[in-house]
């Protein structure tokens, strides 16, 4: 077992026999605890054929177990201890969370470890969740705002684990089998690629206690290691035209991921440019030429890769006059390092957006479980804090001259614009 402090919180981690982790997070005048079990199994470990298959098994994992018999009776069960239950799926990790007064962490661990080792994939419920996610996917398709990030990641990481959409396809839904979804459940959920993470009112041995209890069952198995993607190595285009108000895009261009010390300098680059109502990007295409409500960048770390993106909604008229614009504030950053205002401000608000998400103890629970799980290590307070401390303003120009390639650029857009406008407007 290993202590640590995290802020206020004291941190303890633990490994059980079956090779599954257990990190807590406890601090004193707490009331409420923040459970997860997250699971190294996403979209990023699929096949091809089988797109969608993780998202899949999430739903199904809360449609009954042999005790919790349907979805109603998990709801009713938590709702009964004044709880929330939910869970996501993302490229890496699937997670299922629940948070309860501390009383009741017993009867929540015991219902959220349920659903893990006891789901029944009922035939109609997988049925019924086929149609769901189907509508899911069709609901993501018609928001232009969202979409428009899936056909950059196809751009940056084309036909590839890491470029693919977690919901899946249509195509890969409709054909997977009651089979697939058992088969990938026993394959993917072994204790060697899940951490059970708890913060607040919580004491370590107890979490550990029903660990033991309800989960010491798993098969050890096989860890995973992490895709990292090889990136196309041109600039490239992908535009869904149709019509609409707006040209949505994005812009990405082949970063580094969580592992990478220069990953701090990164972070503020983004800040620096397109983070906050007092960004370049926000000033320049917001304030002075008044072309668009938000516009934003923003870092993407996939611990052995990422991408760095810059996102806007544009009406078409302007969109030339948006993208010189943009373009201008990159060369920039390019040609000088940031002023001593903008690193300060930079700093102060990654800094201080980090330790607000700090106070919850459902960030930290989660927190702790993505990091146990995906870097081997839970990052503290302090380190998090120095590494942003530590970057000086021509680091911040070092890295945008590594990451500004124009030559690598890649660009997605959905409305009225061809792709030869969007060649136009970007390379001239």
């Amino acid at each position: 077992m290993t202590e640590e402090n995290f802020g206020k919180f004291n941190v303890r981690k633990e490994c059980l026999a079956n090779g599954l982790r257990v990190v807590t997070a406890s601090y004193t005048g707490a009331q409420s605890v923040a459970l997860r079990i997250v699971t190294k199994t996403g979209s990023a470990f699929e096949e091809p054929s089988q797109q969608g298959i993780a998202h899949f098994v999430e739903h199904m994992l809360f449609q009954g177990t042999e005790r919790f018999r349907s979805f109603n009776d998990i709801g009713r069960t938590i709702e009964s201890l004044g709880g929330i239950i939910n869970g996501g799926t993302d490229r890496f990790k699937t997670t299922y969370w629940v948070k309860v007064l501390s009383e009741h962490c017993d009867q929540a661990f015991d219902l959220l470890s349920d659903l893990i080792v006891r789901s029944r994939f009922d035939p109609q419920d997988i049925e019924r969740e086929r149609s769901v996610i189907s509508e899911e996917i069709h609901r993501r398709h018609d928001r232009p705002d969202e979409l428009v990030g899936s056909l950059l990641l196809k751009a940056l990481w084309p036909d590839q684990p890491l470029g693919r959409e977690t919901l899946g396809r249509i195509e890969t839904i409709s054909v997977l089998s009651r089979d697939d979804l058992l088969s990938y459940l026993r394959r993917q959920y072994v204790a060697s690629d899940i951490v059970v993470s708890a913060a607040g009112a919580v004491r370590h041995e107890d979490i550990v206690a029903l660990a033991e209890r309800y989960l010491s069952g798993l098969p050890t198995g096989h860890s995973k290691p992490l895709p990292s993607g090889s990136f196309a190595p041109r600039r490239a285009i992908v535009v869904n035209r149709r019509s609409t108000a707006q040209v949505q895009f994005a812009i990405g261009f082949p970063a580094f991921g969580r592992d990478d010390p220069r990953i701090y300098a990164a972070r503020l680059l983004a800040a620096v440019l397109g983070r906050g109502i007092g960004s370049r990007l926000f000033l320049a295409v917001r304030q002075r030429l008044g072309l668009a409500y938000s516009i934003g960048a923003g870092l993407q770390d996939l611990i052995k890769t990422g991408a760095f993106d810059i996102g806007a909604g544009i009406k078409s008229a302007g969109l030339r006059d948006a993208v010189d614009a943009i373009l201008r504030e990159v060369a920039m950053l390019r040609a000088e390092a940031p002023g001593e205002e903008d690193v300060n401000r930079a700093k102060e608000m990654d800094k201080s957006r980090f330790l607000f998400m700090m106070e919850s103890d459902d960030a930290i629970a989660d927190r702790l479980g993505t990091q146990e799980l995906l870097l081997g290590r839970t990052i503290p307070m302090e380190e998090e804090i120095a590494g942003y401390d530590a970057v000086t303003a021509d680091e911040i120009r070092a890295v945008a001259q590594e990451l500004f390639d124009l030559d690598r650029i890649k660009i997605a857009a959905i409305g009225e614009v061809s792709e030869e406008e969007l060649e136009r407007a970007f390379v001239g």
